[in-house]
């Protein structure tokens, strides 16, 4: 295995604090964090407090000297939030993406941009690389104006599209941890029939991007995973593996939700390119969720809370 220098950018996120712990050993790692702070999980490497939205990344790569890849996984996902504030929705997903992918270029530096799922418009769902995207609200626009971005620079860069869940460094749960505490606490919970993803766990994610940087793998790749199933099935799996009852999981439709924003309805993502490119195996939603269940129970949620500052 090559030794590397990677650079992540919000290091304190969920795939961010992920990366920063399961990255190869031997790689050197930066982490950039802005509003929260964490510990360094190890020896070879470092975290600085860097504001994207202010600060020059291309004078920070100039500083920082051999960086062999960067990952850029900050982004403000919040859908109902970027469609409330549109311009710092834009500043962050679009524009910062932008500066990252021209610095990448003048620094002949590998970036790898976490795309997402959402940019499809979910009519038909198991999403080819090839499918044109469709963004059905702002956070859809914002991700897929970043995709063009990281093209348009002419860095050596791999678009990864995904959806993932798994343990936060911060004090946040996620999908996965909200629908294990509303059971636990025998609470009502509400989740789609007709919303369906092919959610990955990150622990499953993490080998997949170490070797796109490994291999030097270039272009768009869809890497989740290997099935898929509804936000109502997906809790239904999470409470049986957990031997929780399922009796409060309530089925709603995203018509009968009345959101205000409107979102994708099937978002599964085909993995055929990935599965040929990657020997890192891609597990179905199940498998993922067994895993998940391992990792609690050896208390690797804990280890990463230790991180946080």
């Amino acid at each position: 295995m090559q030794k590397k220098r990677v650079l992540i950018t919000g290091a304190s996120g969920l795939l961010g604090g992920n990366l920063m712990t399961l990255l190869p050993e031997s790689w050197g790692i930066v982490g950039l964090v802005h509003e929260h702070p964490i510990h360094s999980p190890r020896k070879r490497a470092e975290i600085r407090t860097f504001d994207l939205l202010t600060k020059n990344f291309d004078a920070l790569l100039s500083d920082l000297g051999t960086i062999d890849a960067v990952i850029h996984t900050a982004a403000l996902t919040n859908v109902d939030l970027c469609e409330e504030k549109k311009r710092q929705s834009w500043d962050l997903n679009a524009v910062v993406t932008k500066n990252i992918a021209d610095a990448c270029a003048k620094h002949y530096v590998h970036l790898v941009h976490i795309s997402t799922d959402h940019i499809f418009d979910g009519k038909k769902g198991d999403y080819a690389e090839e499918d044109q995207p469709h963004p059905v609200n702002y956070y859809a626009e914002t991700k897929l104006a970043g995709e063009e971005f990281v093209r348009a620079s002419g860095c050596h860069s791999t678009i990864i599209r995904t959806n993932f869940f798994g343990f936060y460094i911060q004090r946040k749960r996620g999908i996965a941890g909200w629908i294990l505490n509303t059971l636990k606490e025998k609470e009502p919970l509400t989740l789609f029939t007709d919303v369906r993803f092919s959610s990955i766990l990150v622990n499953d994610f993490v080998p997949a991007i170490t070797e796109v940087l490994e291999k030097g793998i270039a272009g768009t790749l869809h890497i989740a995973a290997s099935d898929s199933c509804t936000k109502y099935e997906f809790g239904i799996k999470l409470a049986n593996a957990f031997n929780l009852d399922t009796s409060e999981i309530i089925a709603l439709t995203l018509e009968e939700s009345h959101l205000l924003v409107p979102r994708p309805k099937d978002m599964s993502l085909d993995i055929k390119k990935a599965q040929k490119l990657l020997s890192s195996p891609l597990p179905t939603v199940d498998q993922s969720i067994a895993r998940y269940r391992e990792l609690m129970e050896n208390e690797y949620p804990s280890s990463l809370k230790k991180l946080a500052l």
